[in-house]
């Protein structure tokens, strides 16, 4: 089995500053980056993991998409960092084999 991490930023700067950090911090997990703005973020994501799950499916393993939840000490906060989350999450009930966890993402201010 392996293991992707997804990125997306929203310039080339962006992603270039973090697949050099990623290349210190995890070199033995494969990073897929792509630019795109907030308006177009559910889009690639979902094709990734779209072409993820059929590679998976062929080599007959499972697919697991972790998702980040901010948890912020303010509720409005966190309805309006997550928005992009919950989104996955629902697009996601379309593949009934891909199992989501969502990890906990703690901001202290």
């Amino acid at each position: 089995s392996a293991v992707y991490a997804l990125y997306v930023g929203q310039s080339k700067q962006q992603v270039m500053e973090m697949e050099q950090a990623w290349a210190n911090f995890a070199p033995h997990i494969r990073l897929i980056t792509f630019v795109s703005n907030d308006q177009h973020l559910l889009k690639p994501i979902l094709r990734a993991i779209h072409k993820l799950h059929v590679l998976a499916t062929k080599q007959h393993v499972h697919v697991l998409v972790a998702i980040p939840q901010l948890v912020t000490t303010k509720k409005q906060h966190a309805l309006l960092h997550n928005h992009h989350a919950f989104m996955l999450k629902q697009a996601l009930l379309d593949y009934p084999d891909i199992s989501v966890l969502t990890i906990p993402f703690r901001v202290t201010r």
